[in-house]
């Protein structure tokens, strides 16, 4: 069995809590920066488009790093290499990274001199 692979500019945190339902807590954020209110479907039809090759969630983190982020920096007049999807994740997710067993296991284990 192969392990997985990282998506690339995703924090480790967010790729081990993301789940589908999360993909709804970032609509609010993306039309703050002013994308267009249909950008999660025009995902949604992509994955689909993609013959769902990849897990969903794993295709969301993806798609967002590769297509969103560039648009969000864009939007907001940032270096297009610019972490703005991530950190969004970061906040978006804050509460369910800092209560999720398994980040806290790891960053006690982290902690062990």
């Amino acid at each position: 069995m192969s392990k997985p692979i990282r998506v690339q500019g995703i924090d480790v945190n967010v790729q081990l809590v993301f789940l589908p339902e999360h993909v709804e807590l970032l609509r609010p954020q993306l039309e703050k920066v002013g994308l267009a209110t249909n950008t999660i479907d025009e995902m949604i039809d992509a994955y689909v488009a993609s013959g769902e090759k990849v897990p969903y969630e794993r295709f969301v983190l993806e798609y967002g790093q590769a297509v969103l982020n560039p648009l969000m920096n864009k939007k907001l007049n940032r270096p297009a290499d610019h972490p703005t999807f991530n950190k969004m994740l970061l906040f978006v997710l804050k509460d369910i990274i800092e209560s999720n067993p398994i980040v806290l296991e790891f960053r006690k284990f982290k902690l062990k001199p």
